[in-house]
């Protein structure tokens, strides 16, 4: 950001609740974002993870949104004309500068291995992704190795 934008996000951090309506607010966007989203065809789900999910303080004018869509994609022409159509809404999502800056996409064949051996939206699906729009996906438990689990009893 430029330092006048700086400053200006600055002054508006200090106003008495700025930070809880500008919460709001991202969670208004990323719920307008997630219907855009689940228009595509082929598309499941669209989760919320980050610190918007996680419950975190929002930094309003700092922070930006981040969406994981579970698309359902049988073949790779299917995946390349499902990214096409991504490319565009997420070119949309783009006018309103950084917040959609985070976007990402798994398919729903490799949804278990993006949980274990993903990026970190899609790792943070299973504890902390809260689904925004399309079909909730119930979430197995993360295997723990029996040793940690020893430990924890002990």
């Amino acid at each position: 950001m430029s330092s006048r934008t700086d400053a200006l996000v600055d002054a508006l951090e200090r106003l008495p609740g700025a930070r809880r309506l500008g919460a709001a607010l991202y969670r208004a966007f990323a719920f307008a974002a997630a219907r855009a989203l689940e228009r595509i065809s082929d598309v499941t789900a669209v989760y919320l993870t980050g610190s918007l999910a996680g419950g975190a303080l929002v930094a309003p004018g700092r922070s930006d949104i981040d969406l994981v869509v579970v698309a359902d994609l049988p073949s790779t022409e299917c995946e390349l004309a499902f990214v096409r159509k991504l490319r565009r809404v997420h070119d949309e999502l783009r006018r309103f500068g950084g917040l959609f800056y985070n976007l990402d996409f798994v398919a729903l064949e490799d949804l278990e291995t993006a949980l274990a051996f993903g990026g970190p939206w899609e790792m943070e699906l299973r504890d902390h992704g809260v689904c925004v729009a399309g079909t909730a996906f119930s979430f197995a438990p993360a295997p723990r190795p029996l040793r940690e689990v020893r430990i924890e009893r002990f």
